[in-house]
């Protein structure tokens, strides 16, 4: 797997973030590659999201290069990122074989419901590499205004027992 965090540069909301990666090989040919949508569906400018790439299969190679490719929004795609994480607890690994988790609460800081909301967290090392990334939703269908809903994320690497940095990045459709 190669993972990253994506921002959004330009001056405009970015839609459609497709993330190619190629493997390059000794003789500088692409060996294997593949693609993946970053974990937020639209980036207002300045915004991040990290992603995931798989490569199943990797034969050996030599370096990874990372295209990233997005469009402006269309009419249609109505998301809201006015939803804030609040009341977070950590819950290390009890084992080598346990996962970690983290819980909380997502309220919503917008003037419209939100719906589908889903919480991404990407994890770091005290150095700043990303670690792992998780994704989960919110316990219920809607939050409405200054309402607030309950996330569990469980994360899939085991015994993880630190969690010097995290980030989240959170969400959800609108109605509008």
């Amino acid at each position: 797997m190669v993972q990253g965090i994506v921002t959004n540069t330009g001056p405009a909301p970015a839609a459609g973030i497709v993330i190619t990666v190629s493997l390059i090989g000794d003789n500088g040919a692409v060996v294997k590659g593949a693609q993946a949508s970053s974990a937020l569906r639209i980036l207002s400018p300045k915004a991040r999201s990290p992603w995931p790439v798989y490569v199943n299969d990797a034969p050996p190679f030599k370096e990874v290069r990372v295209q990233v490719q997005a469009r402006p929004p269309g009419a249609k795609e109505l998301y809201t990122h006015e939803l804030k994480p609040e009341q977070i607890t950590v819950r290390p690994a009890v084992s080598a074989s346990s996962s970690a988790r983290i819980d909380g609460q997502i309220l919503n800081t917008g003037q419209t419901a939100a719906r589908g909301v889903r919480v991404v967290t990407a994890i770091f090392e005290p150095d700043g590499t990303l670690l792992e990334i998780g994704e989960t939703a919110v316990k219920v269908a809607e939050i409405m205004p200054a309402r607030s809903a309950a996330f569990d994320l469980e994360l899939s690497g085991r015994g993880i027992k630190v969690f010097p940095k995290y980030d989240f990045f959170v969400e959800g459709m609108s109605p509008k």
